[in-house]
């Protein structure tokens, strides 16, 4: 019903139960968030609590605003972006 639009998305934990269950990858459910939450007007399921009630999303709300007043934000977006793949990656060869 869902997939055919007779049924808004799940919500919460029912997301985290679905990807779970058809083992998605992290990219398939960070997309899955989105459309959930675009569909429900929300912010995805993933980020509400980080960017409503951390600090780390004190400052992510902050960088949202000023990107507004820069020139050239986007790219100002996609090297940030870099940077946190770059760092990532490099966590994950040293926990291994």
């Amino acid at each position: 019903d869902v997939e055919n639009g007779r049924r808004g998305p799940f919500v919460g934990e029912k997301l985290e139960l679905l990807a779970e269950l058809l083992e998605l990858s992290e990219e398939d459910t960070a997309k899955m968030y989105d459309l959930a939450g675009q569909f429900k007007g929300n912010l995805p399921y993933d980020i509400q609590n980080t960017l409503l009630h951390d600090q780390v999303g004190e400052l992510a709300l902050t960088a949202l605003r000023l990107s507004k007043s820069i020139d050239q934000p986007e790219a100002k977006w996609k090297q940030l972006i870099r940077e946190l793949e770059e760092s990532k990656a490099k966590s994950k060869k040293e926990k291994k």
